[in-house]
């Protein structure tokens, strides 16, 4: 167990057969592997609203009650109910098609999810990561904390898409594509700040004070989503080093007793969710017994102390839906 802080950079749709074409699988960390996830079982791929719980749970959809789209209750884990409870009808009774239009017209609207926060947990008695920890927790879908609330890391993420992407259906292949509504270089701007805003807030919090910093990047995931529709062929190549350079830059800002964990939920090849999910440390002893992301929260245990505390959040703070 590592005597210093355990960072945990989770870039969403980290592909890891991309990171070895790309030659910068090293560039992440010195240590890593394929880890294998799971599909919704609705969707047929996996889902970040689901997996992200997963991985800080070391537990399936049925276990710590987390679904993107359920197969008896449907529903989109929307914020606002009456889309929730429309989409769950959407999907018990539409055609596949008729879903994937009703879908986008409400993604390209800005649909809000209704992100489940650290007490949600604690009230259903299902554990994570975190729980016993001092933490940091960072932007990381269905685990709002306060201090995400008031820096506006999560709400409206759906609305920040819609600003700049527009989501179109493959009807012959029933899936969604993301098409940039503006110019590239404005949709880099975009998700380079994003990522650029939540690395700061690593690099503020490597003083030693916590046990974990556990921190979510949608950079990766929403370039992969992109890039069949670009012009630009080293598109999500580029990505992958901008991503690779981050990372470097706050295994650089840490102290040598810190151990750094990179993660991800699926890949992102052909703008299509992967099962090839990427996991990796700067400590060997996390990649032991790694399978899949079910996994990762023991190997992550497995180097990351605990000055038996708790991890509280004074009050409940209800998500609006976008507008």
């Amino acid at each position: 167990m590592s005597e210093g802080t355990t960072y945990v950079l989770g870039w969403d749709g980290l592909d890891y057969e991309l990171c070895r074409e790309y030659g910068v699988a090293d560039g992440f960390v010195p240590y890593h592997r394929r880890a294998d996830t799971f599909a919704n079982s609705v969707l047929g791929k996996p889902g970040t609203y689901e997996l992200w719980p997963s991985i800080i749970t070391g537990k399936r959809p049925e276990e710590h009650g987390v679904w993107l789209i359920h197969e008896e209750n449907g529903g989109a884990g929307a914020a606002n109910p009456v889309v929730d409870i429309a989409a769950g009808a959407m999907h018990r009774y539409l055609s596949p098609r008729a879903r994937l239009r009703l879908g986008i017209a409400l993604r390209n609207r800005g649909l809000s999810l209704n992100q489940k926060s650290a007490d949600w947990y604690r009230r259903k008695g299902v554990s994570t990561v975190f729980d016993g920890r001092d933490s940091r927790v960072i932007g990381v879908p269905n685990y709002r904390n306060d201090d995400d609330e008031g820096l506006d890391l999560l709400a409206g993420w759906g609305k920040k898409m819609s600003r700049y992407l527009d989501i179109e259906a493959d009807e012959q292949a029933e899936r969604v594509v993301y098409r940039p509504r503006k110019s590239l270089g404005a949709v880099e701007d975009w998700l380079v700040s994003e990522v650029g805003k939540k690395a700061g807030i690593v690099r503020a919090h490597t003083d030693g004070d916590h046990d974990i910093v556990f921190v979510w990047f949608a950079y990766v995931d929403t370039v992969g989503h992109t890039a069949p529709t670009v012009e630009d062929p080293d598109w999500q190549r580029s990505a992958y080093e901008r991503a690779a350079e981050v990372t470097q830059n706050i295994r650089d800002s840490v102290g040598e007793k810190d151990t750094v964990v990179v993660a991800s939920d699926h890949g992102n090849r052909e703008g299509e969710h992967t099962f090839d999910a990427f996991f990796g440390a700067t400590d060997e002893r996390a990649l032991e017994g790694v399978e899949s992301v079910l996994d990762y929260r023991e190997g992550i245990d497995r180097v990351t102390g605990s000055r038996d505390v708790t991890t509280e959040t004074p009050y409940e703070v209800e998500l609006k839906p976008a507008d």
